[in-house]
């Protein structure tokens, strides 16, 4: 990418962005350096530092491949889908390889799969709970009668008394099988469940980010209103979406959006850097900020709305 924006410019626009996100002062010019310093485009060098890992039961996190000093660079990352609440759904269901995408970075499968071991545990501890209060009632029943003189019930109080401990036993083992479970098989899905889960997996996994732009041009920050503003949703590549959130951070995450725009859409990265020393095969982390999402993204549908699913 190329730019006739002289250094000095480029700031005067983007500097409030900068300062409101926290990135040092120091890493600006490399900002623009990256953005315009490519012979072929931006400058997406984070893989030359970072690694992508997928761990088993966990997905996909982002780690150090080296020991890395905070504050020492900053790192573009691609939006690489940027919609709206409107069109997020016609996107997905019409873009060749967009949902097929977006389900690997959310780690879709396995968070299915893991919401369906849930369930059929679930099932299996309703069934065994309704069995062991049932058998109780039966043992204590026959108990009873044995006490008001009936003997004719021992045979079967001592089989009634057998179930019970040994669906207590069952009860003491499944409350201790945490491995070895039955491998769940993907179940059938069309498209549009397929893309229904996809979001609300991104929205509940806090995946997804949003800024807003004018819709037209001329209006003065300070003068807009929300009717004259459009809320852009992104979804950050596979290296911004495998940065873990935890609470004790070691790295930002922010949107940064050119004043200046490639067709109708605003140009727009997230930048990556370090708040402190990361050793090798460190796990990069941010702290985890609430993100308003555009309520219609989460309008009813037949099969149900993503916000009363999650």
């Amino acid at each position: 990418m190329s730019s006739d924006l002289p250094y000095d410019e480029f700031l005067q626009l983007h500097k409030a962005q900068f300062q409101n996100a926290g990135l040092p002062e120091h890493l600006w010019k490399k900002v623009y350096e990256k953005l315009f310093g490519g012979e072929e485009g931006p400058v997406y060098d984070a893989e030359q530092v970072f690694a992508l890992q997928y761990v088993e039961n966990e997905g996909f996190r982002l780690v150090a491949n080296q020991d890395l000093k905070k504050e020492s660079d900053v790192y573009l990352v691609d939006h690489f889908w940027t919609t709206t609440a409107e069109y997020a759904r016609t996107q997905l269901k019409h873009i060749e390889g967009l949902l097929d995408r977006v389900w690997r970075i959310a780690d879709c499968e396995r968070r299915l799969k893991e919401e369906l071991k849930a369930l059929k545990r679930q099932a299996a501890a309703a069934a065994r709970a309704k069995a062991l209060k049932e058998t109780e009632e039966r043992v204590n029943a026959l108990k009873s009668k044995k006490e008001q003189g009936d003997n004719s019930v021992e045979a079967d109080l001592k089989k009634a008394e057998e179930e019970l401990n040994k669906l207590k036993l069952d009860e003491e083992e499944a409350k201790k099988e945490t491995e070895g479970e039955e491998e769940i098989e993907m179940p059938e899905m069309d498209v549009d469940a397929k893309i229904e889960y996809a979001l609300r997996v991104l929205a509940k996994a806090g995946l997804l980010g949003t800024y807003f732009v004018a819709k037209k041009k001329g209006i003065k920050a300070n003068e807009l209103k929300q009717e004259d503003v459009d809320t852009l949703i992104y979804l950050n590549d596979e290296i911004g979406s495998a940065v873990r959130y935890s609470s004790e951070p070691n790295a930002k995450l922010e949107p940064l959006v050119l004043v200046f725009s490639r067709g109708d859409v605003p140009l727009a990265f997230s930048l990556l850097w370090l708040t402190k020393d990361v050793p090798k095969d460190g796990i990069i982390t941010r702290e985890r900020v609430a993100v308003p999402l555009p309520t219609a993204l989460f309008e009813d549908k037949e099969e149900g709305s993503i916000g009363n699913k999650a």
